[in-house]
């Protein structure tokens, strides 16, 4: 019984993350995102973080939660992120999303979450496209959503 691992390393010397899949660990690999494709990954020296995502299955779906890969312990995490209390939609979280951006910024030791599509509540056969960004700051001891803007003007359709 094999278990696909992800395996992350950072290049300090030009800043290339790399990955590659080790097909005979077989030891607990902890919370795994589920299968998903369009996701978005950012990779911080022995840590790799994984947002969003499709998953196949009927109209398919979105995801919206955040996983943590340790290449140190080599196991996945989830990690509990409270709500932005200023923002009254999908509690206080980035809707779940797809072929959204992830980025890092060093200087802020923060990820950010941006645009992506989403399904549409009403329809599930339509999707939206977001136009919000969204914030994590790492260097907090807890860790919590805060929503940059909702209509950035950015990613709209118009």
């Amino acid at each position: 019984n094999r278990t696909s691992l992800l395996s992350s390393y950072l290049d300090k010397s030009d800043g290339i993350v790399a990955t590659t899949f080790d097909e005979t660990y077989q030891g607990d690999l902890g919370t795994r995102p589920p299968s998903m494709g369009h996701s978005q990954m950012v990779g911080l020296e022995n840590r790799v973080y994984l947002f969003g995502g499709f998953q196949a299955g009927g109209f398919g779906s979105a995801n919206g939660s955040l996983f943590l890969f340790d290449g140190v312990t080599r196991k996945w995490s989830q990690p509990q992120i409270q709500a932005d209390t200023l923002v009254t939609t999908n509690e206080g979280a980035p809707s779940p999303r797809y072929q959204n951006g992830l980025l890092y910024i060093h200087e802020k030791n923060s990820l950010y979450i941006a645009g992506g599509l989403s399904q549409n509540p009403t329809n599930e056969q339509n999707w939206t496209t977001n136009d919000d960004i969204w914030k994590i700051n790492l260097n907090d001891s807890t860790l919590r959503w805060k929503r940059i803007c909702d209509s950035c003007g950015v990613f709209s359709n118009n």
